[in-house]
């Protein structure tokens, strides 16, 4: 499959690539032996461990183009034995050391990053519901009555629909997503006590999981554009004092508008404020990166380097 293309490339990748060297700070271990040896004494195992299930469907394949094909309890340990492939998951930490370096080379906003990862968990638990939900139907004996059946029964349709892994896991992350969003159509119910135990676990987790998400996206949403939320609290403070104070109608035009005119000159202040918890050296080269667009105009300014 794709995913073990993926995996091969990924491990052949890993004996080719540089890293830090612990001892000389700033520099890049390149020689291959040594690169090759990291590897093997540390992620290769799991990586190995994450390839067998595909070997070993490879080799079910091959057995039953030669000769007769796997058995039902063939089949079924095969599917199990690619749970194996979380063991990759232990290398997510190096996934996070890159998305930080790139977020330190990109200087993108943090409520920004943060939205994305909201929505990315939003989509990887609709994911997994729908995995749970649709693979709770399938692993069903036949004399079981599923929410597929009972589905087919009041909308009709083409057969293949439900029987179709593709078409039973859209119709699983359907239900997936009016649950976690609360909308519940009802179009899709549990028919057995089995599936609605399974049903009720879902609710509850993803219930907790959207009111999270949702509270910390309101709090992000509320920073994205700070100066403007400051700006506009200030104006309200302001417009409050003078309907509490009396303000003459002419005075309160000329305190509006001079905090309108001075809005820029504020921001001015907050940027200083940065620039006064950095170092001495960093403040010199902030400041030269600042002016550097008039201080050459400057013959003295110039002619200082």
């Amino acid at each position: 499959s794709a995913v073990d293309v993926v995996f091969v490339i990924d491990m052949v990748m890993s004996f080719l690539t540089a890293y830090p060297d612990a001892v000389r700070e700033g520099m890049f271990e390149k020689r291959p032996a040594r690169i090759a040896w990291r590897y093997l004494t540390s992620w290769f195992l799991a990586d190995s461990l994450s390839m067998l299930p595909g070997v070993l469907e490879l080799l079910h394949g091959l057995n039953a183009c030669l000769y007769n094909g796997p058995s039902e309890m063939e089949i079924q340990k095969m599917r199990l034995m690619r749970v194996v492939r979380l063991a990759r998951l232990a290398r997510l930490n190096n996934f996070f050391a890159i998305a930080k370096k790139w977020q330190l080379a990109s200087g993108t906003s943090y409520s920004k990053i943060s939205l994305v990862n909201f929505f990315s968990v939003i989509a990887l638990c609709c994911h997994w519901m729908a995995c749970l939900w649709g693979g709770v139907a399938a692993q069903s004996s036949l004399n079981q009555r599923t929410w597929i059946h009972a589905l087919r029964e009041n909308k009709g349709g083409d057969d293949s629909m439900y029987t179709d892994r593709q078409s039973i896991y859209s119709m699983s992350l359907y239900w997936a997503i009016m649950t976690i969003t609360s909308i519940g159509y009802g179009d899709i119910l549990p028919q057995s006590e089995h599936e609605y135990w399974i049903a009720s676990l879902c609710m509850v987790v993803m219930a907790s999981i959207w009111a999270y998400i949702i509270g910390q996206v309101c709090g992000v949403v509320s920073t994205l554009m700070p100066h403007d939320v400051a700006f506009k609290r200030t104006m309200d403070d302001l417009n409050w004092l003078m309907e509490d104070r009396k303000v003459s109608t002419e005075n309160r035009m000329e305190l509006r508008r001079y905090f309108h005119e001075s809005k820029d000159l504020r921001r001015l202040d907050d940027q200083k404020a940065i620039i006064d918890q950095m170092s001495p050296m960093l403040q010199g080269q902030v400041t030269s990166s600042l002016l550097h667009t008039w201080q050459h105009k400057v013959s003295f300014i110039r002619d200082m380097d």
